[in-house]
């Protein structure tokens, strides 16, 4: 997978997320999500998606940084055998 591919996706998902676009969240989230909040309580792909939905969940504002980036960037080229 080429670097380019990965940050495209990643701000695909920061992008659906920010718009609460659930079809394009469906196609992008893995199955067996499972993530916790800081109450210990374990949310689901369908708890998160079923919560973008109901409007529950509202992202006012999100950005990836571009030290994020740049770090992603620099551990996908260590660890991937395309270099």
């Amino acid at each position: 997978m080429k670097i380019e591919a990965v940050i495209n996706a990643e701000i695909g998902l920061l992008t659906a997320v920010k718009s609460s676009d659930v079809l394009v969240l469906e196609k992008m989230l893995h199955d067996d999500l499972l993530f916790n909040l800081p109450d210990g309580q374990t949310i689901t792909k369908e708890f998160d998606l079923n919560s973008y939905r109901s409007g529950k969940m509202k992202i006012d504002s999100l950005e990836a940084s571009i030290k994020l980036l740049i770090s992603l960037m620099m551990l996908l080229w260590l660890l991937l055998p395309f270099h």
